[in-house]
């Protein structure tokens, strides 16, 4: 075997060792054979987990490799069609049971459903596995975003001549209405 000044051997059987060779897998990185290994032609979904990003290689195969290359991006389409419906219905999910929750807050809180996102709550998190509102969950919930926000707890103060009483009003201690009205009779 003699080199000569380009690399390329005097006996045509062997080719030069280093030398890349003619062909599809002809890249830096490729192994010194003709033909591609599995892994170089499949593609990454394992390590990345996102099947959008993954392009099919196209090595020039004919009809084989476009007809592969088609029915791959076929379904990255649906793919992303698909999450795009996911993330559509989670957005729709989620609003229906910030509603639920809105509706169903404790009437003794002073917190609205809009001070519990603001803590770091989260509308799953107030749900039962059953698709039912845990309302332990809820008043909990409740109390911590008090706590966090520095709320107070109970009735308003009340300023004497504001407008507001400070009497229960559901238990009359004098005459009733009835009495006042047919005591002129």
């Amino acid at each position: 075997m003699t080199k000569q000044g380009n690399n390329t051997n005097t006996d045509d059987t062997t080719a030069t060792e280093g030398a890349p060779k003619p062909g599809p897998a002809a890249t830096p990185e490729a192994p010194e054979t003709t033909e591609p290994t599995a892994a170089a032609t499949e593609p990454q979904t394992e390590a990345t987990g996102d099947l959008s990003t993954t392009e099919p290689t196209d090595d020039g195969e004919g009809e084989g490799g476009n007809k592969a290359g088609r029915e791959a991006a076929k379904y990255r389409r649906q793919l992303r069609d698909t999450e795009a419906e996911r993330d559509t219905l989670t957005g729709t999910v989620d609003s229906l049971r910030k509603q639920l929750i809105n509706q169903n807050m404790p009437r003794s809180s002073s917190v609205n459903s809009d001070a519990l996102w603001k803590a770091g709550f989260t509308p799953a998190e107030m749900f039962a596995e059953d698709g039912s509102i845990n309302t332990e969950k809820l008043t909990e919930a409740a109390k911590a975003t008090h706590e966090l926000f520095g709320l107070s707890y109970g009735a308003k103060s009340v300023v004497r001549r504001s407008g507001d009483r400070s009497e229960d009003l559901s238990s009359p201690s004098g005459p009733s209405w009835g009495e006042a009205l047919n005591a002129g009779k």
